[in-house]
C-alpha cells in the first residue's frame, strides 16, 4: 500500500524553514558593524537575499504540499486520471470487433504513491508551479476533494492574503530579473487598493506593515524591506514573513 502523506506535516516543515532562514538572516544583519561604512547597503543585501529565499521556499511548499493533499485525500484525482482513462481505451481502435477488447477495463487503485502523483503532475521536473493565487485556486477545485481545495479557495478569495502572495511572488521576479516589467508589477503589488476593487495592491489592515509612504515608486526592493510602514512598526521583511506562515497555517 501507497505511504501516504501528511499535509500538515508539509505546512509545520515550511513554517519551521521559514523561521530558520530569518533567524540566520537576522543574526548575519545585526553582527554588521555600527562602524562598517557599507553598513545600509549590506544590510539591504541581506533582506533581499531573505526575500528570494521565501520566494523560492513558497513555491517548493506549494509543490510539497499539493502532491501531500492528493496522497492524504486522493479520490478526486484518481477518478479524474480514470475518467480520462476509460475514455481513451473507449476510443481505441477496434473496441466492439477485437475479441477481448470490449471488456478491457483496466483500473487505477484508489492511492497512488507520491512519486506517481508527483510524475503525473510534474511532468517537466521543475516543480508543481502556479503563475498566480487564482491559477493555484484552480488546480486545487481539479485535484483536491472540497476539503482541502475550500482551504486554497479561502486564501483565493479573502484579497488580505492573496496579495500578499502576488507580492512575495513580484519581490521574487523583481529581485531575479530587474526588468521594468518586473518592477512595474512590483509597485503595482506594493500599492494600497480599496479591498472591493480588483487587480494587484495590498488590501486590509493585516498589511498595513507593508505599505509605503508617498507615492514614490520603488526602485530598490532592498530599500523597501528594511524600511518601515510607520515609525514603531516592524521592518517590511519581517511583515512579510510574520503574513507567509500565517497563511501558510490556514491551510492546516
Amino acid at each position: 500500500m501507497a505511504r501516504t502523506l501528511e499535509p500538515s506535516n508539509v505546512v509545520v516543515d515550511f513554517v519551521t524553514r521559514v523561521k530558520d532562514a530569518k533567524s540566520r538572516s537576522d543574526v548575519e544583519y545585526n553582527s554588521i558593524p555600527t562602524t562598517d561604512p557599507k553598513k545600509l547597503t549590506r544590510q539591504r543585501g541581506l533582506v533581499c537575499d531573505l526575500a528570494f529565499r521565501l520566494g523560492g521556499e513558497w513555491e517548493i511548499f506549494q509543490h510539497r504540499w499539493h502532491i501531500a493533499v492528493i496522497s492524504k485525500a486522493p479520490s478526486r484525482f484518481v477518478s479524474s486520471l480514470q475518467s480520462d482513462l476509460d475514455a481513451a481505451i473507449a476510443a481505441l481502435p477496434g473496441r466492439g470487433i477485437v475479441p477481448g477488447l470490449s471488456s478491457f477495463q483496466p483500473k487505477y487503485p484508489k492511492r497512488l504513491p507520491s512519486d506517481t502523483i508527483e510524475s503525473l503532475l510534474d511532468t517537466s521536473g521543475r516543480n508543481i508551479t502556479f503563475p498566480s493565487v487564482d491559477r493555484w485556486k484552480t488546480a486545487a477545485s481539479r485535484d483536491f476533494t472540497s476539503t482541502y481545495s475550500s482551504r486554497v479557495a479561502r486564501i483565493a478569495n479573502t484579497p488580505e492574503d492573496a496579495c500578499v502572495l502576488e507580492l512575495l511572488k513580484a519581490v521574487r521576479n523583481f529581485l531575479a530579473h530587474g526588468s521594468k516589467q518586473s518592477r512595474a508589477t512590483l509597485n503595482a503589488c506594493i500599492a494600497s487598493r480599496p479591498a472591493s476593487s480588483q487587480g494587484p495592491g495590498l488590501v486590509g489592515p493585516s498589511n498595513a506593515g507593508l505599505a509605503r509612504g508617498g507615492v514614490k515608486s520603488v526602485r530598490d526592493v532592498g530599500v523597501y524591506l528594511q524600511g518601515r510602514a510607520a515609525q514603531g512598526m516592524p521592518r517590511r521583511m519581517t511583515v512579510l514573513t510574520d503574513r507567509l506562515e500565517a497563511i501558510a497555517l490556514t491551510l492546516n
